[in-house]
Parts: structure tokens; C-alpha cells; sequence
């Protein structure tokens, strides 16, 4: 009861960035439980053209993301959360790069994750991305 009455409270555009954030994050689980990597980009990149939204800061979009990750099922997955907030931010005509990095664990097992990167702050998933050897960008790394 707490949280809807929280959600209720928000202004109707940051309950709609919410929607959209809860959404995205689900679509990227979803699709990268069922369907290869390559094919999700494909999509993700046909879903990030800009549309007639108000523009949001990205903090707000990361922000949204973030509270939005933490209500869907499997949300708390970097590389679903890393795909949603890349397609928000291209939607709202901002500009960003979708990071993946891998590291060795103790065990000697590899580790990925993923990060979103806006001019030089990390939006989404800086929590431990430092120990992470991130793999080179191309000119393909758009949307």
C-alpha cells in the first residue's frame, strides 16, 4: 500500500518514465532468456529512435530504471537494466554507450557485466564495475 500510495503521489510524467523503465527492463529479460544477444541489439537498436516524450535529465531516466528494476522479476539483471535505461536514453534524444565487461572470479570462473555510459558518468551499473576489463567499443556500439 506504501509504494502505490508513493507511485500516486509522483507527478504523471515520472509515473509514465516509470511505466516505460518497468517495461523495457521486463522486454530485456524476457528477450534475453529466450532470444540470442545479437538479435536483442538488433531490436533494441530499432527501438531507440526518438520519440515525442518530454525530455528527461538521464539521471531521471537512470533513476527510473533503477526503482523500476527493483518491481519486475529478474530485474536486478545489469545487462537487461544496462539495455532498458540505452533505449530510454536514445528515446529521449539523449546519447549513450551500452558497456560489457568481464572479469575472473576467485575461482578462476568468468564474470560479465554491463554499465551504461553517458558522456563520462556511468549511469547504470557502476556498482563494481571497477574490477571489470571492459571489451572494446566499435563503431557499431550505438543503440
Amino acid at each position: 500500500m506504501w509504494t502505490l500510495r508513493r507511485l500516486l503521489a509522483l507527478p504523471r510524467t515520472d509515473r509514465q518514465l516509470l511505466a516505460a523503465a518497468g517495461l523495457f527492463v521486463f522486454a530485456a529479460r524476457v528477450s534475453l532468456r529466450l532470444l540470442p544477444y545479437a538479435f536483442v541489439r538488433r531490436v533494441a537498436a530499432r527501438l531507440s529512435h526518438a520519440v515525442k516524450y518530454p525530455r528527461f535529465p538521464a539521471a531521471r531516466i537512470a533513476w527510473a530504471v533503477a526503482v523500476a528494476s527493483r518491481r519486475v522479476p529478474g530485474g536486478k539483471n545489469c545487462l537487461a537494466q544496462a539495455l532498458a535505461a540505452h533505449v530510454l536514453l536514445a528515446r529521449h534524444g539523449l546519447a549513450s554507450r551500452l558497456r560489457l565487461g568481464v572479469a575472473r572470479t576467485p575461482d578462476g570462473r568468468l564474470d560479465a557485466h554491463a554499465w551504461v555510459e553517458a558522456e563520462s558518468d556511468v549511469l547504470v551499473g557502476a556498482l563494481g564495475r571497477a574490477r571489470y576489463t571492459p571489451f572494446p567499443t566499435t563503431a557499431g556500439d550505438g543503440p
